[in-house]
């Protein structure tokens, strides 16, 4: 009769392994955005090239992810990093388009005096 217990070392390995998968698809995903918005036209290259910038950081990451066998510590080091990436890009953006929308209202404020 096969043992049900499972070691700690299977535990681990079995975690990192789902934490791998998921950091790889919210990778792709952002990814897959990127490329849809570089397909857009821009006024100026300066946010095409921003763009560029991001996409490359990502795929590194996810090329980091695919080649790795390292140590479960490290793999969790790696997805958190690229969670963190995310984390900005998207803070960079909203902030972006607060500082942006609040000049804008203090051009035209909804309720002139």
């Amino acid at each position: 009769m096969k043992s049900s217990r499972v070691n700690s070392e299977e535990v681990e390995r079995i975690d990192v392994d789902v934490l791998v998968k998921y950091s790889r698809d919210r990778i792709k995903s952002v990814l897959d955005s990127i490329r849809q918005l570089k397909a857009s036209e821009f006024p100026y290259s300066d946010s095409k090239d921003a763009l560029c910038r991001i996409e490359q950081l990502f795929e590194n990451t996810l090329e980091r992810l695919d080649a790795t066998d390292a140590d479960p510590e490290y793999i969790r080091q790696l997805c958190s990093i690229s969670l963190r990436h995310l984390f900005i890009c998207v803070l960079s953006a909203r902030l972006y388009e607060m500082i942006h929308f609040g000049w804008y209202c203090q051009l035209w404020p909804a309720n002139p005096a």
